[in-house]
Parts: C-alpha cells; structure tokens; sequence
C-alpha cells in the first residue's frame, strides 16, 4: 500500500523564504509525529506557497534531549531560547515533552 503524502506546515514570511533557499532544513515538533524518510510537502496555505522536499531524518526524543546542533540549525540560539519559542505554539511543552525531529534536504 501506497503512503499517504506527508506535510509540514510553517507559519511566517520569513520561514518561506528560508525553506525555499534551504537554510532550513529542519523542524523540532512536539510529540511523537508519524514522520518517516521520503517524500514531504512542506508549505503554508495561509501565504499560498508549497514545496517538496526529502525527509532525510526523522529522531524521537524529549525535548531536553535535543542537541545543540538540532536546535542552532532550527535557528534557535541557546536551550533556553528553544523552550520558550516552542511554548509559543505548544503552551503546555516542558524539558520533558516527548518530540520529533525532522531534518529534510
């Protein structure tokens, strides 16, 4: 059986066009997602825009467990940073939230 085609909304401007050029290249979401490698439609109906890319790594974890690297890459500059960006979207996210972390190319 054939899988359903994957999708990752981002809210914002600024993120399009950061997609769009791939310098970025990865989303830290909150809970265990059903992410998998292969095709993802990446885009956000609210400004019109959509884009395929290849999840190329998807990583469970908590959200204390995230590296420095994943979450600099997502454009966050320190630990702290990440947590109250992520409360932004997630008002009850804790350290030990379980999360998915998708890198796609």
């Amino acid at each position: 059986m054939k899988r359903a085609l994957q999708a990752i909304l981002i809210a914002g401007e600024e993120m399009k066009f950061d997609v769009l050029n791939n310098s970025k290249q990865i989303t830290i979401r909150e809970g265990h997602r059903d992410y998998s490698n292969g095709p993802v439609l990446i885009g956000c109906p609210d400004l019109n825009w959509a884009t395929m890319r290849q999840i190329v790594n998807v990583r469970y974890c908590t959200l204390d467990e995230v590296t420095r690297e994943e979450y600099e890459a997502d454009g966050f500059e320190a630990k702290s940073s990440l947590l109250m960006g992520l409360g932004n979207f997630y008002p009850n996210i804790n350290w030990d939230s379980p999360i998915t972390v998708v890198k796609w190319e």
